[in-house]
C-alpha cells in the first residue's frame, strides 16, 4: 500500500469481529497514513468461512456504528458500512456512500460465476440462474425478490419504524434463523 501511494487509489476493506472490534480507530488511522482513498468497513455475516461465535453482539454493533459516524466528522476518507443495515437510522446526511440499509435483492442481486442468481453475496438463496432464464425475469418475478422488495418482513424488523431505510440484514437472519424475512438478530432495537 506504501508503494501504490499517490499512484493509484485504493480500499482498504476491514470486516468486523469478536478478535478485530477493538481495532476500529487503529485502521481508520492507518487507512489515512497509508493514503487510502476508501475503508470499506464489512460487519460479519456468519456464512461461508464466516463463524457466528466470531459474530459481535447487538449492543456492540450499535455502538461501533455510532463510533464509525463519530469518525466521518473528522476525517476526509470515503468510508462504507456494510452487512450493518443499522446503520441507515443512525447516519447523518452526506456520511458515507449510499442511503443505508440492506440492498439484498431490493436494488442488488448477486450472480455467480455459474450464472445463479442470488439477493447477496453472503445470503445462499437461489432465486434462479441466467443460464435458464433472461435476467429481467428473475429480477421482476423471482418470489424472494418481491418479497424482499415489498418488505415483507417479520418479527421485530416487520414492525419497526425504520424497516424501509434499514430492513435488516436478510443474510444474517437467514444465517442465524433459517428465514431471510425473519428479525436480524445483530439489531438492538426492540420494535
Amino acid at each position: 500500500m506504501e508503494n501504490l501511494r499517490g499512484r493509484v487509489d485504493f480500499q482498504i476493506n476491514f470486516t468486523v469481529t469478536q478478535k478485530n472490534q477493538s481495532e476500529l480507530i487503529r485502521i481508520f488511522d492507518l487507512a489515512e497514513k497509508l493514503g487510502a482513498a476508501a475503508l470499506h468497513i464489512f460487519f460479519l455475516v456468519p456464512t461461508g468461512r464466516g463463524r457466528e461465535e466470531d459474530v459481535i453482539t447487538p449492543v456492540r454493533q450499535e455502538e461501533m456504528l455510532r463510533q464509525i459516524e463519530g469518525e466521518m466528522d473528522r476525517r476526509t476518507l470515503e468510508v462504507q458500512v456494510t452487512c450493518a443495515p443499522q446503520y441507515a437510522r443512525l447516519k447523518k446526511p452526506g456520511h458515507g456512500r449510499g442511503s443505508g440499509g440492506c440492498l439484498a435483492g431490493r436494488r442488488f442481486v448477486f450472480v455467480s460465476r455459474k450464472g445463479e442468481v442470488y439477493p447477496c453475496g453472503y445470503l445462499p438463496l437461489r432465486v434462479g440462474s441466467v443460464r435458464e432464464k433472461n435476467f429481467i425475469e428473475i429480477w421482476e418475478n423471482s418470489p424472494e425478490l418481491q418479497a424482499l422488495r415489498e418488505g415483507r418482513l417479520k418479527g421485530k424488523c416487520g414492525r419497526c419504524e425504520f424497516s424501509r431505510s434499514c430492513g435488516g440484514c436478510r443474510a444474517r437472519a437467514y444465517a442465524l434463523t433459517g428465514d431471510y424475512l425473519q428479525s436480524d438478530p445483530s439489531c438492538r432495537l426492540e420494535a
